[in-house]
């Protein structure tokens, strides 16, 4: 009887798992031109709207000012979308590597900090290109205040531009990946 019961059950099993219907869970690939659809006119506009009101500032106290002297990567152009020349803070992999991270700034600008998190982030990360994008072209703000007004006169076409610049600096074999504050 015994015998009978496992054979049952084993019949039940493999007529179960083969019946089962098997998903796939890995998400499809994203192309690269759809990486900045979050730079879309309607998630620019309500980003630019909100950074510009004094409870956002005040969320933010002023960064902390500091010098760094031992910073990984160099200063590097490249040309934006657009057709004029963008600049980054650029580490390349110390062995050649299609992965890149790009960095995007805080509403600061390019400051020291973005570009000490991008050495922290080079550093944890091992094989990587990364390119902390400068959005702001220059510059960078020191308080709240001169904050809100750099968001507030951002050109998100220009910002968009810079983005699909990098993007296409990386190459069309590259894995990209992103993070930004």
């Amino acid at each position: 009887m015994k015998k009978a019961i496992y054979v049952l059950l084993s019949v039940l099993l493999t007529a179960s798992l083969i019946s089962w219907n098997w998903t796939k869970t890995q998400h499809p690939t994203v192309e690269k031109a759809e990486v900045i659809e979050c730079l879309n006119m309607e998630t620019q506009q309500a980003y630019q709207s909100e950074a510009g009101t004094p409870a956002f500032a005040a969320m933010h106290p002023s960064p902390m000012v500091v010098n760094p002297e031992n910073l990984l990567g160099k200063m590097m152009s490249f040309d934006a979308a657009d057709g004029k020349p963008a600049n980054a803070y650029f580490i390349a992999a110390k062995k050649k590597s299609n992965k890149y991270l790009i960095v995007i700034q805080e509403w600061w600008g390019l400051n020291d900090n973005v570009k000490m998190e991008s050495d922290k982030y080079y550093t944890d990360l091992g094989d990587v290109n990364v390119i902390a994008v400068d959005m702001y072209d220059g510059k960078v703000a020191a308080t709240p205040d001169s904050a809100m007004k750099l968001m507030r006169g951002a050109d998100m076409g220009r910002m968009t531009a810079i983005m699909q610049g990098a993007i296409k600096y990386a190459g069309s074999k590259a894995s990209i990946y992103s993070v930004g504050w």
